[in-house]
């Protein structure tokens, strides 16, 4: 059964060895305004934008790590679909990666010490 499949029948839940991660997953808009901001602070802070060779992501913010468990999928079932907030606490920066850190605005065990967004890295 397909994700969006349960989503819409609700039936049973996903089966987990289907799922390589559990994540946050920002909608066009979100990933859009995220890169836009991000290359604004770069020119802003930096004098420059993100590298023409880098990759931009701004795509997730993963809750649970490669190879989520069937009791991963019943803990988070609940959020399934539901739309989170993520409020940019953060920003870091190195030769190869930046990133947003961020806070959702709802209360789950979330299996990074560090809950962030990739924006962009180096290939």
């Amino acid at each position: 059964m397909n994700f969006k499949n349960w989503l819409e029948n609700m039936t049973q839940l996903p089966d987990a060895k289907n799922f390589s991660y559990l994540a946050c997953v920002l909608d066009e808009a979100s990933q859009d305004h995220l890169e836009s901001s991000a290359r604004k602070w770069l020119l802003g802070y930096m004098g420059h934008d993100i590298p023409a060779n880098w990759r931009i992501r701004c795509h997730h913010m993963t809750v649970k790590p490669p190879n989520p468990l069937e009791k991963d999928m019943v803990y988070y079932q609940n959020f399934f679909g539901q739309p989170i907030i993520l409020t940019v606490t953060g920003i870091a920066l190195d030769d190869s990666c930046i990133a947003v850190t961020v806070k959702p605005d709802k209360q789950f065990v979330i299996q990074s010490k560090k809950p962030h967004i990739t924006v962009a890295h180096s290939n």
